[in-house]
């Protein structure tokens, strides 16, 4: 989540012992184009220590926008049209997400 807010990765190197040291021991740094929202996000769900960490942390985000996207695009809700293909994609997206760093 991380690569695709800020376009690049949190730590990087070549060296994969130099990489763990930067992932276990060295801050994170955010651009500064990124939102205090996002900034917080991030910072909860890649909490150092994994008994700290927010898992459930994207649920209560701006970006939570699954059920009220999907409750707006029921069938049983007359005149309120079906999501287009990018909100279905991003709805797809999303649900992955959430998938992913709930399990």
């Amino acid at each position: 989540m991380y690569e695709m807010m800020c376009g690049r990765l949190p730590f990087c190197n070549q060296d994969h012992e130099k990489l763990f040291e930067l992932i276990l021991m060295e801050d994170i740094k955010f651009p500064c184009t990124l939102s205090s929202d996002a900034k917080s996000l991030l910072s909860r769900l890649l909490m150092k220590d994994p008994n700290k960490r927010h898992r459930e942390a994207i649920l209560y985000t701006p970006w939570q926008t699954i059920h009220t996207l999907a409750s707006h695009t029921h069938p049983g809700q007359p005149n309120t049209p079906w999501p287009t293909g990018l909100q279905k994609a991003l709805l797809t997206i999303h649900w992955k997400l959430l998938q992913f760093y709930l399990t």
